[in-house]
């Protein structure tokens, strides 16, 4: 089933990345995926411990800023779309 809202997370880096995935999966709203898309290639255990809602993409090349963000995107298959930064965290009414 296709769900009505896609969150992307942009990882590069590990330092906070658990709380910026937790917070995602702690939403009220539950009809989301979160798309891990790991720019550092190492990333894949965190996706892999979170939750059936979490996909996991690993990037095939290092891209710029804009790169990521439009690989990213295209990974999403919600209806909406939302973007959240590996060192940032929603609140739990946020989607």
């Amino acid at each position: 089933m296709v769900p009505r809202v896609s969150v992307a997370i942009r990882a590069y880096r590990r330092r906070w990345l658990d709380a910026a995935v937790g917070s995602v999966l702690a939403q009220r709203y539950a009809d989301l995926e979160l798309v891990l898309y790991d720019d550092e290639g190492s990333l894949g255990d965190v996706a892999a411990a979170a939750d059936p809602r979490v996909h996991y993409v690993r990037a095939p090349a290092k891209y710029g800023a804009s790169g990521r963000f439009l690989a990213a995107v295209a990974a999403c298959r919600g209806e909406y779309i939302g973007l959240l930064d590996d060192d940032d965290e929603y609140r739990p009414e946020f989607v």
